[in-house]
């Protein structure tokens, strides 16, 4: 989920394993969905053994534009079958909420 109609929304995604020594480049297609509509975005990364990225949709124009203050959310095929994700959300109170990628 991208909680977009808070504040802070993101999403993390992590190119590592706890289980392995992990020394390969991942590719990730990523595709964001939004609620109000059937609308979607694509689009393709390569993150390195142990890289990282963050998605801020409050900070990101073009993905700011495609929420427009709604919810939404992104599914993610990859390479790796560890790529470790997480989502934040943080509200105008300064509530953080979040959860693991399943």
């Amino acid at each position: 989920p991208l909680l977009a109609d808070q504040p802070w929304p993101s999403l993390w995604l992590m190119n590592s394993s706890p289980e392995k020594q992990y020394k390969d480049d991942a590719t990730a297609d990523l595709t964001f969905y939004r609620g109000k509509d059937t609308a979607s975005l694509s689009r393709q990364m390569t993150l390195p053994p142990h890289g990282f990225m963050v998605i801020n949709v409050a900070v990101d124009e073009e993905l700011k534009a495609f929420f427009d203050g709604d919810i939404g959310w992104c599914t993610i095929v990859t390479s790796n079958p560890y790529l470790t994700t997480y989502y934040f959300s943080e509200s105008s109170s300064g509530l953080i909420g979040g959860d693991h990628g399943f």
